[in-house]
């Protein structure tokens, strides 16, 4: 089994951050620290990851960079929390869960949070501070018929398939909307759970206050 990783040289403000994040990778990422309000173990914190942006668990700080070579660091994007989740003792849970049931360290404290602290920028803002509920857009030819499909095969195990950016989103929120003409309620599964802001966002811009997250 696993030795489970506690946290070490937890200096206030130090330059390097060891972030850990939601994704089957069982390791540590180096991060250069802000400068100005530099972050501390058990926050959160967004930083870009591969080609993408993605939250991450600050689960050490150091002076040094260790083996990663400084001009490889990239600096975090923003703090996601103001305070911090989850201390030591979480961590080396985390720790132990991850080598027990062979998962990553960052999908461990994942799922370790509350409920409703989960989503990947810090929690959904209440319903009154999105703008109000807005109107259905001009789906394309191909959105027009993946809607079609999607109606007609709701019973089945159908499946939409689209690289990112494509409309998969109009198409689902159109789905929902003939849906509820029908009487019927709809549950809105978010795949990702970097996803929920903006599928939160764009859910409750279109049907407002009738949303339950």
């Amino acid at each position: 089994m696993r030795t489970p990783h506690i946290v070490t040289e937890k200096t206030d403000g130090a330059p390097f951050l060891q972030v850990v994040f939601n994704i089957p990778v069982d390791m540590r990422f180096t991060y250069r620290n802000l400068s100005d309000t530099p972050a501390g173990p058990g926050v959160r914190v967004e930083a870009s990851l591969g080609r993408r942006k993605a939250v991450g668990f600050v689960v050490a700080t150091s002076e040094s960079p260790g083996e990663t070579p400084e001009d490889e660091i990239k600096t975090i994007l923003r703090i996601v929390d103001a305070e911090p989740l989850f201390d030591e003792r979480t961590v080396a849970l985390a720790g132990w869960i991850a080598g027990m049931y062979l998962c990553s360290e960052g999908e461990a404290l994942a799922a370790m949070l509350p409920s409703g602290r989960r989503e990947g920028s810090g929690g959904s803002p209440p319903f009154e501070d999105y703008p109000p509920e807005g109107e259905p857009l001009t789906l394309s030819t191909e959105q027009s018929y993946a809607l079609e499909r999607v109606l007609s095969e709701r019973a089945g195990r159908k499946y939409l398939y689209g690289t990112t950016g494509s409309g998969k989103t109009e198409v689902f929120l159109q789905a929902a909307e003939a849906t509820l003409r029908e009487g019927r309620g709809v549950l809105y599964l978010v795949p990702e759970i970097a996803l929920t802001r903006q599928v939160v966002e764009a859910t409750v811009r279109r049907f407002g206050t009738r949303c339950a997250v």
